[in-house]
């Protein structure tokens, strides 16, 4: 008798919260459960996509609701390049592993490209810092596009660490290219491998298939809109591009940085004048939806 929803769905929800989510992909979830249940299960696999989608919101609202105001506006406005988004999605860790490297005398920053160590005069600087110096220098000389704020409009010197056309978006993609890991140590880290299996299954499989937790989703026609005509993103990338909407728009309280001011844009996924900025993934979710 092949095995039901409800069973299926326990076992999944126990399974997803004993895996790392960075690592392990929906296709070894299935794996594992069909090598338990004895049977194929490749007609479960949008009731299995569902619970994990279902897991992943429930772990970003309770994310969202830590109370780790500056670690989480830091990370999601800065750490958009996709080495960096672990840390985002865990600003705890982020934090931990901070003053770990402090410690250890290596909490330096990173390194910067001839280019950028011109620009900003130093010649190694914690990302968070670069792009926050970069955003001072786009609000001092007016460079963002008045019909458009998303827009950056390159002066000479910007030019020289950023090509046009550049966005909010893409700005950090092309940062990549100038801020370099830092070199905590005089030789490179080994990685340890990951856990990719669960129960009492010891033999590492191969890791092929998406990362959940960075999976494109399908932008709904508004939010492409939003996003400046793109029509795919992560929900990393949504969280980059909504802070970095935010503070170049000027749209937290000063009063209270948690809460966001809506402006006319804001407003076409919140009907609110302001909301909290931990939670504002909830008005984006009908935005979003599977690539099928």
């Amino acid at each position: 008798m092949p095995v039901s929803d409800a069973k299926l769905v326990d076992r999944l929800q126990q399974l997803l919260a004993s895996v790392d989510l960075q690592t392990t992909t929906e296709k070894q979830l299935r794996k594992q459960l069909e090598e338990e249940f004895g049977e194929e299960l490749s007609d479960r696999k949008a009731l299995i996509r569902g619970e994990v989608q279902k897991y992943l919101d429930e772990q970003e609202d309770a994310e969202q609701d830590d109370g780790q105001e500056e670690v989480g506006e830091e990370e999601a406005a800065a750490d958009v390049a996709p080495s960096d988004e672990e840390d985002e999605e865990q600003p705890k860790r982020g934090t931990k592993r901070k003053a770990t490297e402090q410690s250890q005398g290596g909490g330096f920053g990173s390194k910067l490209s001839e280019p950028m160590q011109a620009f900003l005069g130093e010649e190694r600087l914690p990302r968070p810092q670069v792009v926050k110096r970069i955003w001072e220098y786009i609000r001092e000389h007016g460079l963002q596009d008045p019909k458009d704020k998303r827009r950056i409009l390159p002066d000479e010197r910007l030019a020289t660490i950023l090509k046009a056309p550049v966005t909010m978006l893409t700005m950090n993609k092309q940062l990549s290219r100038h801020v370099f890991t830092d070199d905590r140590t005089s030789a490179p880290r080994a990685r340890l491998p990951a856990k990719v299996t669960v129960g009492e299954q010891k033999e590492p499989k191969a890791r092929t298939g998406p990362n959940p937790l960075m999976k494109p989703l399908r932008a709904s026609p508004e939010l492409a809109a939003f996003l400046g005509g793109r029509e795919t993103i992560s929900r990393p990338e949504l969280t980059s591009a909504f802070w970095a909407y935010v503070k170049a728009n000027d749209l937290q309280d000063p009063d209270n940085k948690k809460e966001i001011i809506c402006d006319d844009a804001l407003r076409v996924f919140c009907k609110e004048d302001r909301f909290s900025g931990f939670g504002f993934m909830r008005f984006f979710k009908d935005h979003l939806s599977p690539i099928e």
